[in-house]
């Protein structure tokens, strides 16, 4: 449910609604009503409407879809996140879309089964996505994830349950909600935490003929195997 101006939309699972002035009226798209709107969210004059099977859709002075690859006519886009440039990140299946300013889609990254339930932004260059195993964070001009955090809980309590749960307090730190519960992840300390160095306890060869050089061991070409053992304080 969100209000503009003299407006309040309203998604359902059959489609939207907007209720002005005590009357109801749907919106529909190509003809048909939109279906299940999961989630939406407002940019200025704009608000973003994403549908399971239907795609994404932006109703500005008329409603329009986008369904350029590498999003989907038919798609199911779990979440919306206007930046503060212009550029919009969309979850929509397995994917990862950016729109920029022009609102051209590129796919940033895939992350099966489902690109995540919530994305929010970090700064002009990094998003943070809640999924099904914990949060992640993805730079979006590589698509390379940076962090994933799912300390203290196993990964099946880091299940974040709908779009509306992640968000950000007034220091910058996140309000996860997830399976396990709410957590508060407070991604500038993580960075600023330098990890134990893993180490090497041993190494057993088999059928090998070895040679050290330094801390380098040399191993002849043949049929051999090893098992290490590592450890990290």
């Amino acid at each position: 449910m969100i209000a503009q101006g003299d407006t309040l939309y309203i998604g359902t699972l059959r489609g939207l609604a907007a209720v002005r002035h005590g009357g109801v009226s749907a919106i529909t798209g190509g003809g048909a009503a939109l279906g299940y709107v999961y989630t939406m969210c407002a940019d200025g004059s704009r608000l973003w409407v994403g549908t399971l099977g239907r795609g994404l859709w932006c109703l500005d002075t008329h409603i329009t879809a986008f369904t350029t690859f590498p999003l989907s006519a038919t798609g199911n886009t779990y979440a919306v996140a206007p930046g503060k440039t212009g550029e919009v990140i969309v979850l929509q299946d397995e994917k990862v879309i950016l729109l920029d300013c022009e609102l051209r889609p590129r796919l940033v990254s895939e992350l099966p089964p489902v690109a995540g339930w919530t994305v929010a932004w970090i700064d002009a260059r990094t998003i943070a996505i809640g999924a099904s195993d914990g949060l992640r964070v993805i730079d979006i001009f590589t698509g390379r994830m940076t962090c994933l955090v799912q300390s203290l809980h196993p990964q099946r309590d880091w299940e974040f349950t709908n779009n509306r749960t992640l968000v950000q307090d007034q220091q910058g730190r996140f309000l996860c909600g997830v399976t396990g519960g709410l957590l508060r992840v407070d991604l500038a300390r993580l960075r600023s935490f330098t990890p134990p160095t893993c180490k090497l306890a041993d190494v057993q060869w088999n059928n090998a003929k070895t040679e050290q050089a330094g801390t380098w061991t040399r191993v002849q070409p043949g049929r051999w195997s090893f098992r290490l053992r590592a450890y990290c304080a």
